[in-house]
């Protein structure tokens, strides 16, 4: 959690352009896993994914929250959902302190395809750039192991008076929102390998200097 505090950019230019590449990598995600939104089996995570690891929105309020009850929050949970915070707040660091360095090295030239290729390779850290598609990746994998937890649907929703009166509300609808589109996939394993294999195939193509790093049906 410190890790993550830690990554906050205070300064307002800086955190506006890292805003402006948070929304830019959001669509980007959405134009990937487009084909992903249209099968019923895959649109809620989807969804869910976009709104909570690759969001456009400003999490610190659900970090600040963390941040404050987390004493709280290991009574209350479940082994498995700590889990799945753990991880989701792990990657949020790494993108956090990622973003800023590419927005950073984009310095005031427009955001495109080329002048993010060209900042992301200078920004380097590959093996955290690999880190990051782990946790994704792990995420799932707990969200997914938490449809299987006997009762969680029942512990979830006895926990949403009492998570909100302990400052939990957002972090519940994380849960709630994730531990749903997981369970209809009735099983993630398809879903989870694909966002591994195309990832890895960004990162892979952006390192390698691809004019269409995003275009995967495009010639290597």
């Amino acid at each position: 959690m410190a890790e993550l505090v830690a990554a906050r950019i205070p300064d307002p230019k800086l955190a506006a352009a890292q805003r402006a590449l948070r929304v830019w990598q959001n669509q980007r995600f959405a134009r990937t896993y487009a084909d992903l939104s249209l099968n019923p089996r895959y649109r809620d995570a989807v969804a869910f994914f976009l709104r909570e690891l690759y969001g456009d929105i400003d999490m610190s309020a659900r970090d600040s929250d963390v941040a404050r009850v987390l004493p709280v929050m290991i009574k209350m949970l479940p082994a498995v959902a700590l889990q799945t915070v753990r991880d989701a707040l792990a990657f949020e660091a790494h993108s956090e302190r990622l973003d800023a360095e590419v927005a950073r090295l984009l310095g005031d030239r427009p955001l495109d395809v080329e002048s993010y290729g060209e900042a992301f390779r200078a920004c380097g850290k590959r093996d955290e750039r690999e880190q990051q598609i782990v946790c994704v990746n792990q995420i799932g994998r707990a969200l997914d192991r938490t449809t299987r937890w006997p009762l969680i649907s029942t512990t979830l929703k006895l926990m949403r008076v009492p998570a909100r009166t302990a400052g939990l509300g957002n972090l519940q609808e994380f849960l709630e929102s994730g531990f749903a589109a997981f369970k209809q996939m009735h099983g993630a394993d398809e879903f989870l390998a694909t966002i591994v294999k195309r990832e890895s195939a960004v990162v892979e193509r952006l390192f390698a200097g691809h004019p269409r790093p995003f275009d995967l049906e495009s010639p290597a």
